[in-house]
């Protein structure tokens, strides 16, 4: 029995994660499991019904769909018949949300647009401008401060820069008994979050963030993933 959780990239909250159950069974029928969390939660008993796969083996899937909405570490695995499988964990992280509406202060009125007959009439005139029959008013750009009085954002002129800081260390993490090669390296790379998390924190457990990535699979029946990179954290 084999259980995997992929999560989506964006960073933002909420978002999408995907939890599958695998069972192998000895024929066609159902296979009957729960799945339980780290923190103590456990499903009633779920169900998947075996297919036979191109490799003549008896596989039952279990999907379950998760919307994440805030910070999460924990841990989920599956058991039944007197199986269970390894831990998988369930990590993310929301970052910033997306701002849906923008507000300045002052008035939110537009000014009103010249018309072509205005230009070169007289009457009251925009304070700052001057007009002439046949031109269009001249308007002064706004005074700027001496660069030496602009006022410098943490008394260095200049915005800080964030620089990628990675470790010497590499982490390698080895997957087996995989249904399929693109499962087999998305729950490597799980694994290898966890591992990273565990040892470094989790600032440090984010796969896109690493150096020197290498992945690859071995098929022996199932695939073989293995997953290797130096973490890396802004």
């Amino acid at each position: 029995m084999q259980i995997g959780i992929s999560v989506e990239k964006n960073g933002l909250c909420p978002r999408k994660a995907v939890m599958k159950v695998w069972a192998r069974t000895a024929g066609p029928g159902k296979a009957r499991f729960v799945i339980e969390g780290q923190n103590g939660t456990r499903t009633g008993q779920l169900s998947a019904t075996a297919v036979k796969n191109s490799a003549g083996v008896w596989l039952a899937t279990y999907t379950r769909n998760i919307t994440i909405q805030t910070d999460i570490a924990t841990r989920y695995r599956a058991s039944g018949d007197g199986k269970a499988s390894a831990w998988a964990p369930l990590l993310a992280k929301c970052g910033p949300q997306v701002r849906h509406n923008t507000t300045t202060s002052g008035s939110t009125a537009e000014p009103r647009a010249k018309d072509a007959a205005d230009v070169g009439k007289g009457g009251s005139k925009t304070p700052g401008t001057t007009t002439s029959a046949g031109k269009p008013p001249v308007t002064k750009p706004p005074a700027t401060k001496p660069a030496s009085q602009t006022k410098k954002a943490g008394g260095t002129g200049q915005a800080k820069k964030i620089t990628l800081q990675c470790r010497s260390e590499t982490m390698t993490v080895t997957r087996y008994g995989a249904v399929a090669k693109k499962t087999g390296k998305a729950t490597a790379w799980i694994a290898w979050s966890h591992n990273v998390t565990k040892k470094w924190g989790s600032g440090w457990s984010d796969p896109l963030n690493a150096k020197n990535r290498s992945e690859s699979c071995i098929w022996k029946g199932t695939y073989t993933c293995r997953v290797s990179a130096r973490p890396c954290r802004y």
